[in-house]
């Protein structure tokens, strides 16, 4: 069986994964708070100025920051939370006409400074971390409050449209029920393609990860609230703007990247007036997870240079 099957069948099932259950990670950090009608999971950790926010990316959670958070957080105050329809952040499972969408790009960056004014206050200039899809919040949080950024780093950015990574297989999200049995077919061949897709060295996913990544799956109806959020993705192509971005920018990609390609990301950092490029030898989609020494280096020794840090 090839290893991105194996780890998308460990994640549709409940195989039982020990050892490494009474290992503390970064969700028994986490709290709760209630924030712009949404009931946000997030974990705050350090107490140096700035504040660093951590934005995963589709169909991930805090977790995904696990081996990330503690490092930063030595030099920062670190923050990261659950999007609203991810993790374990309420869910919206129907939108009548007219009720407020947490699922919206403009709603989501707004709950981002809610929680950030909430925890750590309104005066704090922020470094925004977004990874794939989050990296769309980072940089339209940038060009809503230009102001507040000090500086943005940009993990394999996905920045031409906003919303599930593309994959083999495609589907009209809008014609199908997730609520159906059928969910189940499509969803397993989305994860199949996007696990299999995200990692350069897929042994380097440990049963440990599989574990959290299916974690939210038991949450109810998950699936329709990553239906109504999918469809509440409207396409923002943020490339054109990049000239207009004021504050240094780091770009990371990795270099086996099959999901945002290395070449897209070098060209926004062309595009970027104030702009580095880290290129991870070795590396799929998910460098902060696949080769974590080098992508917190990278961001310390950048944010030492700029002097964001003392």
């Amino acid at each position: 069986m090839k290893p991105w099957l194996f780890i998308a069948f460990c994640l549709l099932t409940g195989l039982s994964f020990g050892g490494f259950l009474d290992e503390e990670t970064i969700l028994d950090r986490g709290e709760r708070l209630t924030v712009s009608q949404n009931e946000l999971f997030y974990v705050k950790e350090g107490v140096k100025p700035p504040v660093i926010v951590l934005l995963h990316g589709f169909g991930a959670s805090v977790y995904s920051w696990d081996k990330v958070y503690k490092p930063l957080a030595e030099v920062s105050t670190v923050i990261a939370y659950d999007r609203p329809g991810f993790g374990y952040s309420s869910r919206v499972f129907s939108l009548p006409e007219g009720a407020y969408n947490p699922y919206l790009l403009d709603n989501q960056d707004e709950i981002l400074f809610d929680l950030v004014d909430s925890v750590a206050g309104s005066h704090q200039s922020l470094i925004l971390v977004g990874h794939s899809a989050g990296a769309a919040v980072a940089v339209e949080a940038y060009f809503q409050k230009p102001d507040r950024i000090a500086a943005l780093i940009l993990e394999s950015p996905a920045l031409e449209g906003h919303g599930p990574p593309q994959t083999s297989f495609s589907f009209d999200w809008s014609r199908v029920s997730f609520s159906t049995p059928l969910v189940k077919i499509i969803l397993t061949r989305v994860l199949e393609s996007a696990i299999g897709m995200a990692w350069h060295d897929p042994s380097t996913f440990t049963e440990k990860d599989r574990y959290y990544y299916k974690k939210p799956l038991e949450i109810e109806g998950w699936e329709v609230a990553l239906q109504l959020f999918t469809l509440s993705q409207t396409p923002r192509i943020f490339v054109d703007r990049l000239n207009e971005i004021a504050v240094p920018v780091l770009y990371i990609t990795g270099a086996e990247d099959r999901v945002i390609p290395p070449n897209l990301t070098e060209s926004y950092a062309a595009a970027t007036p104030d702009a580095e490029l880290k290129v991870i030898p070795l590396c799929g989609h998910v460098a902060h997870e696949e080769q974590t020494e080098t992508f917190i280096r990278s961001v310390i020794d950048f944010l030492n240079d700029r002097q964001l840090i003392e």
